[in-house]
């Protein structure tokens, strides 16, 4: 869903134990060519490189499977998040773009708070069923963050729409 060194760390292992393309969005390819030295600002030992073999788009639907993938570009946490939103099951993979009463950190390279904000209203402009899997802890609902989600509460319009739904 991003470039952040704990989403991307193992690629190289990844890559090498499955036969798949490795594909991110083009904004976060600064991670990608620095992954070594964020490894190491978090005290992990520095992992192998891998460029991407492609890159996400927005709009862009893949087949996993037998699924449609829909590719969501949400940036703010970093400048090339994505999030994935299979909409015959109802699921949107955030990453770390929206967490159960809470969103992603800003204070990174290349975040926007502003952008995180646009991003966090998209996502939830879904469907209020629809179910949300971020990149880390539990899972929660559109409808659930609409409601209580104080980061999302503080955005212009944000309570405007909380109220009409």
């Amino acid at each position: 869903t991003h470039g952040h060194f704990d989403h991307i760390l193992d690629n190289h292992l990844w890559k090498s134990a499955f036969d798949v393309p490795l594909l991110m969005h083009q904004g976060d390819l600064f991670f990608v060519e620095r992954l070594k030295e964020q490894a190491l600002w978090f005290g992990f030992s520095a992992p192998e490189e891998i460029p991407p073999d492609a890159y996400f788009q927005e709009g862009q639907i893949l087949t996993v499977g037998s699924q449609k993938v829909h590719v969501l570009y949400t940036p703010g946490h970093s400048p090339g998040s994505v999030s994935f939103y299979l909409v015959e099951q109802d699921v949107c993979l955030s990453g770390d773009v929206l967490f159960k009463g809470s969103a992603g950190r800003t204070d990174l390279p290349g975040c926007s708070a502003e952008k995180l904000g646009k991003s966090l209203h998209r996502l939830l402009s879904l469907p209020e069923t629809t179910r949300i899997l971020p990149g880390h802890g539990p899972t929660t609902t559109v409808a659930y963050e609409k409601r209580t989600n104080p980061i999302y509460l503080s955005l212009p319009s944000a309570t405007t729409a909380a109220v009409s739904t």
